[in-house]
């Protein structure tokens, strides 16, 4: 058994947060700069415990991209 499985959050129907799910963390990176975006996003690509899913521009744009 592993010891953090133990510790890893559970929702109320028993099942574990998808955060503490095995594989790596989901990332949408938001602001306003492109600029920043792509260098956030670059940072976040080299770690493997990190996999950037989507990119937006705002608030709105990344409210749309997860109800997609």
């Amino acid at each position: 058994a592993n010891p953090a499985s133990a510790l890893a959050p559970t929702l109320a129907s028993g099942s574990q947060c998808p955060a503490a799910m095995p594989g790596p963390a989901r990332v949408m990176i938001i602001d306003d700069a492109a600029m920043m975006r792509a260098v956030v996003a670059d940072v976040v690509r080299r770690d493997d415990a990190y996999q950037v899913v989507a990119s937006c521009a705002n608030g709105d744009a990344a409210l749309r991209q997860l109800r997609a």
